[in-house]
């Protein structure tokens, strides 16, 4: 059953809101890869391909090794599978963030294996990006690679040395609208920006915070208004609230300057509450509910990945 929450309305008055929206080589110096270059051919083309059991074996290997995993990286890079472009991509990230094992604080041993693993990514793609995450990130939106298969399993393990909540909110048994490989940190954990739940109002000739120049978010519903002050979203992100005798949820995403209301009955007749799940795509945030723990899309009110989906 498709699932959508209704837009409601929102009067927003909110003034100037904008959008946020040569080459390295990897340490350790054994590989070196040429701007634009197609991937090398240095390999048998006789080399047996990775089947998905073997993908997976791989994918733990990386991760969970305590020691450069050299032996899995030369299987991967001698078999040219460039379904292993975004593991290598999510294994930079998790190297920068110091969340591989073996690294203890070390800068050289992270270093070192980041470099290993932006070299096996220029290797599969020719690409010389060294371990820039950024551009690397830029530059994979604009392909069409898909990863392994398990690889959102595997990353709900990667993202849950953050925060083990965050495994349940990749669900590898539901489908996915999205693109998992561009599912990104935002840099808290879940429910890091904590959620409004039916927060006391008073009446705005009763409030000492504000002045008349405070932008805010008003909302009718029902034939009742309420303004929601961008200075307290800016600390929630999300409110959950009844307004007009209508469960109502308002999401604001302060990357991209938007604050959307939806209904909280959505198409299915249920009523669903959000929290912020700490987790971006395209620059804009993913909401999830707290009856499922679906991951939902922030702009258009819809499940992206998660049980909703299905």
């Amino acid at each position: 059953m498709s699932r959508r929450l209704r837009t409601s309305t929102i009067l927003l008055a909110i003034v100037a809101l904008t959008a946020s929206c040569g080459t390295e080589q990897p340490s350790g110096g054994w590989i070196v890869s040429t701007p634009g270059a197609a991937p090398p051919a240095a390999f048998s083309a006789a080399v047996r391909p990775i089947d998905d059991h073997e993908a997976a074996s791989l994918m733990a290997q990386l991760l969970e090794s305590r020691e450069p995993p050299v032996l899995a990286i030369d299987r991967i890079v001698g078999a040219r599978d460039q379904r292993f472009v975004a593991v290598f991509l999510e294994l930079i990230r998790a190297g920068e963030l110091g969340l591989l094992p073996g690294e203890n604080g070390d800068e050289g041993v992270r270093a070192e294996r980041v470099g290993r693993f932006a070299g096996a990514a220029e290797l599969l793609t020719g690409q010389a990006l060294g371990s820039d995450w950024p551009a690397w990130v830029e530059w994979y939106g604009a392909t069409d690679l898909a990863p392994p298969p398990g690889f959102l399993a595997w990353k709900g393990e990667v993202f849950a040395r953050i925060d083990p909540r965050f495994r349940d909110l990749f669900q590898a048994q539901h489908e996915s609208l999205i693109r998992v490989e561009e599912i990104l940190w935002g840099g808290v954990r879940v429910d890091g920006i904590p959620a409004l739940m039916n927060p006391p109002t008073l009446a705005a000739a009763d409030s000492v915070l504000l002045t008349d120049f405070d932008p805010v978010f008003g909302l009718e519903v029902g034939g009742e208004a309420r303004a929601y002050p961008l200075r307290i979203m800016d600390w929630h992100e999300m409110a959950n609230d009844v307004l007009g005798g209508a469960p109502i949820s308002l999401s604001y995403c302060t990357l991209c300057g938007a604050a959307i209301a939806y209904h909280g009955r959505a198409s299915d007749g249920k009523i669903y509450t959000f929290g912020s799940s700490g987790l971006l795509y395209a620059s804009n945030k993913l909401m999830y509910d707290h009856q499922t723990r679906t991951l939902w899309n922030q702009f258009t009110g819809e499940p992206v990945q998660g049980p909703l989906v299905n």
